[in-house]
């Protein structure tokens, strides 16, 4: 199932979100309603449509929660669920939607290793209030966006592995102890924290921005990957008007 963003109009102070998909229309209502979902614990999240996810670990939890946020009756035709290990959020293939904000699901879970975001999605996942929770490293996380998507992680990552395309983002907010970074198709990445041995393969004007102690792989049509700080570039195949700045 594909969905298209189309540019976004404004409406006085707000904004109207139109998301294109084969079938009829609906436009938010403009009337805030509330659903609250108690699935089976899960630990991977599948967002493939309008949402807005902001996700809590707990390592307490025994399940996952999901408040799902919206217009009351865009809500309805969306789909929360959990298939296996997976949390997925998705809608009705059936009808395109115009909305004034994207509808938010917040997720609390007991452990996150794996987020897919298609579709316009946006996924954040919280650092946490302090203490403990707020500290807590995530020893692995695979993310895949795509679609226009972003991904934003507020947590260190031990090991991430991702792949980014179609104009999608992906910040992480944290330290990352060594990574595997793919990106096309116009992807933005970020390693904001300090990163240690990354190895990229970016291709078709994607991006990098990170501080990285090593650097190796291949960017090839129009990359670029900027450095900051000291980093040792190992290895680092470069053409069609890539460039690796810094380091």
């Amino acid at each position: 199932m594909k969905i298209l963003l189309l540019p976004f109009l404004l409406f006085g102070a707000g904004c109207s979100f139109e998301f294109s998909l084969d079938g009829d229309a609906i436009t938010g209502s403009g009337v805030e309603a509330s659903e609250t979902f108690e699935l089976d614990a899960t630990t991977a999240i599948d967002a493939d449509s309008v949402f807005d996810v902001r996700v809590t670990i707990d390592p307490d939890a025994t399940g996952t929660s999901v408040v799902l946020t919206g217009d009351d009756n865009i809500i309805t035709e969306l789909t929360v669920r959990a298939d296996g290990d997976v949390l997925v959020l998705s809608d009705d293939d059936t009808w395109s939607f115009t909305l004034s904000s994207l509808p938010v699901a917040e997720v609390t879970m007991p452990e996150l290793v794996s987020i897919d975001s298609s579709g316009g999605s946006r996924v954040e996942v919280l650092g946490g209030s302090g203490g403990e929770l707020a500290a807590a490293t995530l020893a692995t996380l695979d993310v895949d966006t795509s679609g226009g998507s972003r991904v934003v992680v507020d947590r260190a990552v031990d090991a991430l592995t991702s792949d980014s395309s179609g104009g999608s983002r992906l910040t992480v907010l944290g330290d990352v102890g060594t990574g595997t970074v793919e990106g096309s198709g116009g992807a933005q990445i970020e390693l904001a924290g300090q990163s240690g041995v990354l190895t990229v393969d970016l291709s078709g004007a994607s991006r990098l921005d990170a501080s990285v102690d090593e650097l190796r792989g291949s960017l090839s049509g129009g990359s670029t990957a900027s450095l900051s700080g000291d980093a040792d570039i190992v290895d680092v195949d470069t053409s069609g008007a890539s460039r690796v700045l810094g380091g």
